[in-house]
């Protein structure tokens, strides 16, 4: 375990550059490397482990009382891998009824690091929504979490703060998915294929991806 915990102190500040070359570049990160082999295998795990892990460690101060942690975390790690294997052959399999060649391994790789990107983006903006409610109206903010803790009746809300913080969720994640359909840019690039091949592989992938998303939230109900 010591040996584990100081291999990913070492790999942290590769981590931060490669998570900031990603998000500020996803294609041009991809065309850099060699995603079918080993070594960044291995390296996009590490990635995804450590997204996972920061991830935890900011949710952990909303977790209910009589949620434990390592049960989180590992129900986390489960529907973590899940979703990347799940959803890279999706795109494997929709980018190979277009014609394109890449192997599932390169497709996990990819998927796998963007994934790592999305997960961690998508719980900072849920925090700065939540802390910016917390700050505005922070006595509203103890009757909510409260009314969560102990499973009863929301408070009624009259108070038009609470838009402020939808939309920081709602420009929040419309950003995210903006990006990632910059990001499908990458996959055409891995595949070698046209736009318009880019295209009806991304519609052809709808259908599989809500797919594998109706697993993943089968799998999280049943882990719930």
């Amino acid at each position: 375990m010591e040996e584990i915990t100081t291999r990913f102190i070492k790999y942290f500040p590769q981590y931060l550059n490669e998570f900031g070359s990603i998000l500020s570049g996803p294609k041009r990160f991809m065309a850099k490397r060699e995603l079918h082999t080993s070594r960044l295998f291995y390296n996009s795990l590490h990635f995804l482990v450590l997204s996972l892990f920061v991830t935890v460690v900011a949710r952990a101060p909303l977790l209910l009382p009589e949620d434990n942690l390592w049960i989180f975390l590992g129900s986390q790690a489960i529907l973590c891998l899940m979703s990347v294997v799940l959803f890279a052959a999706s795109l494997r399999l929709s980018w190979r009824i277009v014609g394109g060649k890449a192997t599932f391994r390169s497709f996990f790789v990819a998927y796998a690091y963007f994934y790592g990107v999305i997960f961690v983006m998508t719980i900072c903006v849920f925090l700065i929504a939540e802390g910016t409610f917390k700050f505005l109206e922070p006595e509203l903010y103890i009757e909510v979490r409260n009314a969560i803790i102990n499973n009863t009746k929301q408070p009624t809300i009259h108070s038009s703060v609470i838009y402020i913080p939808l939309v920081i969720l709602t420009v929040g994640y419309v950003a995210l998915s903006v990006w990632y359909i910059v990001a499908w840019g990458a996959y055409r690039q891995l595949n070698q294929l046209s736009k318009r091949h880019s295209v009806a592989a991304f519609l052809i992938s709808v259908p599989f991806n809500a797919l594998a998303f109706g697993a993943v939230f089968f799998a999280s109900s049943a882990l719930a």
